[in-house]
């Protein structure tokens, strides 16, 4: 087999003939040489074998504590199991009251998941949906060790371990035939390392992130957009003639290349579309789920059916933060007055725009916490009411959007991660958590994956005071292959997306076998 010819993007566009105008660094142009080079590039990926999943990748800065949510601390009820008095799930219930918690959990498609899990959400219209729904795409990767207890270098570390060639999000954008490559929401730290050249799109502080991102398709009537338009047909025009030449040539994908005008034609319609009215229903749509999600007027049975808080002196279980402040309500759940979570609703929306008209292939958001407190000071008793609903609206959003992708014959070749900077390390006093490089976790939703499917061998809690839960082995695991961490983290990530790994260091914790997910190493155990 003779050797395929790399090609840049640089390359291509000069091949084209585009390559020097001062204005290809606007939203239309990048458009247009993207739907242009697209081509290419999907021609290009078939001949080396390669059809990249695309990724949204949701980002949870700060580490907030997920043991009530997506961090399965028992999944398959080992007995090395010790509770830790923070890391809970479900209140007890004392004199008509909750006044104290327990870790308790709900056996669900085969694991024992988190309390919450087994009550239904709402879904769009007033209706609603079992939470367990989600599990069916599930797969948790746990015992990773992100290699810092610095927030910020551990948030980097998921983008690029030591030893990347291409960053976490660059992974689909460097085979993908996408019109936007790359694109991130409020992402932090964001490090965006592209083989090919490619570069992410960053949007912040807009009120609407799609117009930003698609500006100025949004605008049909001004003079400027006509001009764009007319000035966007003569680049088809003179592609179309460079594709052919191109066809000729000996650049990887040529002998299969069909520059098809009519789906660039297509695909630009449906970008100049009315995306106002499509984000105003969106946004409308995510907000109403998160209000609902959050709504104390259809209460949860051990966590919000009664009122939350003893009534007497209260303890350190009741601080919201380290200088000692405590919550005065007399039942917490008078703290959940918020509507919203952060910018999720917003973020939820833009992910659904581009993922179901499959406008991208890389989308980082980070969509924030709401009423959050300080972990490392924050009571049990607090914590887990604040976070169990704010992780309920998250929940939520993501079964209406993986529904979205479903409906729109995207899912199975979609991606969606949820990854913090780390887990939390509970103290067994019931007031704080600290930050656990080595309890780290990345947790994925695909329609390739046939869940739920918890992996990763960790260490029991063999503290009382000072718990190990989620923590990775300190020596060799699994097949040998010594403590999994970023990399390993990384590799996975590669075999889900369909993609070649960055990393040789750390081989993949799962494969893809007829298009199914299917583990590499041990299902998640306690030892």
């Amino acid at each position: 087999m003779s050797k395929l010819k790399e090609i840049n993007r640089r390359e291509l566009l000069q091949f084209l003939g585009l390559a020097g105008c001062n204005a290809m660094l606007s939203p239309l142009n990048l458009l247009t040489q993207s739907i242009i080079s697209g081509a290419v590039t999907k021609a290009y990926a078939a001949e080396v074998n390669l059809n990249p999943r695309r990724l949204l990748y949701i980002q949870f800065p700060g580490a907030p504590a997920r043991w009530m949510f997506d961090f399965f601390l028992n999944p398959y009820n080992s007995p090395g199991f010790v509770p830790n008095r923070q890391a809970v799930t479900k209140y007890i219930e004392s004199g008509g009251r909750y006044t104290d918690t327990e870790y308790k959990t709900v056996l669900l498609k085969g694991i024992q998941a988190p309390w919450m899990w087994q009550f239904n959400l709402p879904t769009p219209n007033g209706g609603s949906r079992p939470m367990s729904d989600l599990m069916d795409n599930l797969l948790a990767l746990q015992g990773l060790d992100s290699g810092s207890d610095s927030h910020d270098i551990s948030r980097a570390s998921v983008f690029t371990p030591l030893g990347a060639l291409q960053s976490f999000t660059a992974l689909p954008s460097d085979y993908s035939n996408s019109p936007i490559k790359a694109a991130s929401a409020d992402a932090n730290n964001l490090i965006f390392r592209s083989k090919k050249g490619f570069s992410n799109i960053s949007i912040a502080n807009s009120p609407n992130l799609i117009q930003t991102l698609m500006d100025p398709f949004t605008n049909k009537t001004s003079a400027a957009y006509n001009n764009k338009k007319s000035q966007l047909k003569n680049y088809l025009d003179a592609a179309t003639a460079s594709l052919t030449r191109y066809a000729e040539s000996e650049h990887p994908g040529a002998a299969t290349l069909a520059a098809d005008q009519k789906s660039a034609n297509e695909l630009l319609a449906s970008a100049l579309g009315d995306v106002s009215v499509y984000w105003t229903n969106a946004v409308a749509k995510y907000t109403e789920l998160i209000r609902r999600s959050l709504d104390q007027t259809n209460p949860l049975p051990g966590l919000s059916d009664l009122p939350v808080g003893t009534t007497a002196t209260r303890s350190n279980l009741y601080r919201l933060n380290l200088d000692g402040t405590m919550a005065t309500n007399p039942d917490l759940r008078e703290r959940l007055p918020f509507n919203e979570v952060g910018n999720l609703a917003r973020h939820m929306a833009l992910a659904e725009y581009l993922f179901v008209n499959k406008l991208t292939h890389s989308l980082t958001i980070a969509p924030g916490i709401s009423a959050t407190t300080d972990e490392h000071g924050t009571g049990m008793m607090v914590s887990l009411l604040t976070n169990t609903y704010n992780w309920r609206a998250y929940a939520a959003c993501l079964l209406e959007l993986i529904t979205q992708l479903k409906a729109a014959n995207v899912f199975q070749d979609t991606v969606i991660a949820m990854i913090g900077d780390f887990n939390r390390s509970p103290r067994n006093d019931g007031f704080g958590s600290d930050h656990a490089s080595r309890s780290s976790s990345g947790v994925f939703y695909s329609g390739a994956i046939q869940g739920p499917l918890i992996l990763g061998k960790m260490e029991a809690n063999s503290n009382p005071d000072r718990a190990k839960f989620g923590t990775s082995s300190s020596g060799s695991v699994g097949k040998g292959n010594g403590t999994r961490d970023y990399a390993s983290l990384l590799s996975s990530s590669a075999a889900l997306l369909r993609v070649p790994s960055p990393v040789t260091a750390k081989p993949s914790m799962v494969a893809e076998a007829n298009g199914v997910i299917v583990a590499t190493v041990e299902k998640s155990t306690l030892y």
